[in-house]
């Protein structure tokens, strides 16, 4: 079973594709038109390795992917230093959040789906793993487009 390959590059120095298993049918997900659209907007500074923090040297608040979804559905938050503690957690998804059911803690993507960046020759299962690794938020909504059915 061969994987279907997906290339929507927006960024000329990132090359990538999304592979997918054969009759892959995309799962369903709650808030994506939202989500996509904030990634897009220009309104979110994308931040690594947490949800949500306060850039100490520019002072500007920053965050990854999943850190702006969890703004977007309002989760409970308090701040800690630097950083906002979303339900319990400052780097992951927390189980309360009704999203960890569809992609776990660091937004897994589907089983049999995985992003190839050509650039390190390495495979991504992960949107926390593109956040951190270089990926802007436009490709980002890019492929959870591309992977998820996004409601």
């Amino acid at each position: 079973m061969d994987p279907l390959p997906l290339n929507l590059n927006r960024n000329k120095n990132m090359k990538y594709e999304i592979e997918f298993p054969e009759n892959y049918v995309k799962p369903v997900l709650p808030m994506g038109k939202e989500w996509v659209a904030a990634l897009r907007s220009g309104k979110y500074q994308q931040g690594t390795q947490f949800l949500r923090y306060t850039d100490e040297e520019d002072k500007v608040e920053k965050q990854c992917c999943l850190g702006v979804i969890c703004l977007l559905q309002q989760r409970p938050f308090k701040i800690e230093g630097n950083k906002t503690v979303f339900d319990y957690s400052d780097c992951t998804l927390s189980r309360e959040n009704p999203l960890y059911k569809i992609f776990g803690p660091v937004g897994y993507f589907p089983p049999g789906v995985r992003v190839f960046q050509e650039k390190w020759d390495v495979y991504y299962y992960s949107l926390s793993g593109l956040n951190d690794l270089g990926f802007s938020f436009a490709e980002i909504a890019d492929i959870i487009e591309a992977i998820w059915d996004c409601q």
